[in-house]
């Protein structure tokens, strides 16, 4: 599991890989090569449908945690109060140890 802040967000993720691109737009998210997969963006964020650039640490994003496992419900503890019905959500999927989470 990786966790990353970038400008404008905190992203949890599955993988402990580091992303590959960066948004040059306004939404400045990080992505990884399987989030073009099956859909190709032509060179496009998938978010806000700007420019992309090679990802690098310390310029386009900063590790915050990073741990050769699955996520879990600790992992979001530090940086958002979930609710009891958004904490049970995350518990049940979670619990599935195929599940994966790309972006979060």
């Amino acid at each position: 599991m990786i966790i990353l802040d970038s400008p404008f967000h905190i992203t949890f993720s599955s993988t402990s890989d580091l992303p590959k691109y960066a948004c040059t737009g306004k939404c400045k998210k990080v992505w990884w090569p399987h989030d073009f997969e099956n859909h190709p963006t032509m060179g496009l964020c998938p978010m806000c449908k700007e420019g992309l650039t090679e990802a690098s640490q310390g310029v386009h994003f900063k590790v915050l945690s990073t741990a050769s496992r699955n996520l879990t419900g600790a992992d979001f503890e530090p940086f958002e109060e979930l609710g009891n019905e958004d904490k049970e959500k995350l518990k049940n999927l979670l619990k599935n140890s195929k599940a994966q989470i790309a972006h979060l």
